[in-house]
């Protein structure tokens, strides 16, 4: 089914936004083809005119994004803007402060400039670079958003620290919610379990760290013991930055243009790896059990009664 074959994973989170804003997004993928299903499922429950009303619903909206996707086309064809070209052999990176991690002072700004510094050291020293090579090409406003240009290389490592992260973090915000959700019962010792809960998740999320640097260090056969402190202080940061509803998103170039462009088949390669380990960072974000972010004052709550006296808070972040 055309619906289907609509590649959303291969679309950065600007793309998909567009998508939405045009009145597409929810009418393409796989999952669009399962609402079409479940509306034919239920043949038995709706009359002939219901059915055909939310069909002609879907297609029309399809229609109409089309058209706008063609108006604002032949808009953007009559301006001389030239497309930013950054190199065959270098990736665009879109790190975007929001929830916890949003910049709204220049001491936040800062604290996570001094931390991405240490996010860049770390990935960077096992290759034996510097932090410099995570160009800072771009900054948007809004939640603040910093582009940043990096190397193939730099970004097949990167990519897959960011995936090993982005899976701790949601393991993290899990334990977190949970939590969370303890305090709120009528238990007597709810706060002990809760503790005692986020004290496991403070250690499992350590252990995580822990095996992410591991198996990078093996990964680029890097035994030096500095290299390896530099990269888990990255990776620890990582976590954080994502855990607390912070957003990194890739622009990798498209494919259609590599024939004319005459791209070497190694860079060809690099770039379909990275897109595979960027669909299923996506893929990840997408999960329906990803729980959505929660504030950190929410653990501060402490229910009703008086059972929780409120001095026991949250024992790390």
């Amino acid at each position: 089914m055309a619906l289907r074959r609509v590649p959303l994973g291969l679309l950065n989170k600007t793309q998909l936004q567009v998508l939405h804003t045009m009145g597409i997004g929810e009418h393409v993928g796989a999952d669009s083809v399962e609402s079409v299903r479940k509306i034919l499922d239920m043949g038995l429950f709706y009359n002939r005119e219901d059915m055909s009303s939310q069909i002609k619903g879907k297609i029309s909206d399809i229609q109409t994004g089309i058209r706008k996707s063609d108006d604002i086309r032949a808009g953007l064809s009559k301006s001389n803007v030239p497309d930013e070209d950054w190199g065959e052999d270098k990736v665009l990176v879109r790190v975007i402060f929001s929830n916890d991690v949003n910049i709204s002072n220049v001491v936040d700004l800062k604290e996570w400039s001094a931390r991405w510094h240490d996010i860049a050291r770390g990935i960077t020293i096992i290759h034996d670079k510097s932090p410099e090579e995570f160009e800072v090409v771009g900054a948007k406003k809004g939640s603040l958003i910093f582009e940043l240009l990096l190397s193939l290389t730099m970004a097949g490592i990167a990519v897959d620290i960011v995936r090993r992260a982005t899976e701790a973090a949601k393991n993290y915000a899990q334990a977190k919610y949970l939590a969370q959700k303890t305090r709120a019962v009528k238990l007597q010792n709810r706060d002990q379990i809760a503790k005692l809960m986020e004290s496991d998740r403070e250690k499992k999320k350590e252990e995580e760290i822990k095996e992410i640097t591991s198996e990078t260090m093996n990964a680029v056969q890097e035994k030096d013991g500095e290299k390896g402190n530099a990269l888990r202080t990255s990776v620890a940061n990582l976590v954080d930055f994502l855990s607390k509803g912070g957003e990194i998103d890739w622009v990798i170039p498209d494919e259609t243009d590599a024939p004319k462009q005459n791209v070497n088949q190694d860079v060809l390669e690099a770039r379909r790896k990275l897109r595979e380990t960027v669909q299923e960072i996506r893929r990840l974000n997408a999960d329906p059990r990803r729980l959505e972010h929660h504030p950190d004052h929410d653990e501060d709550d402490r229910g009703e009664n008086g059972d929780g006296d409120g001095k026991n808070g949250d024992t790390a972040q």
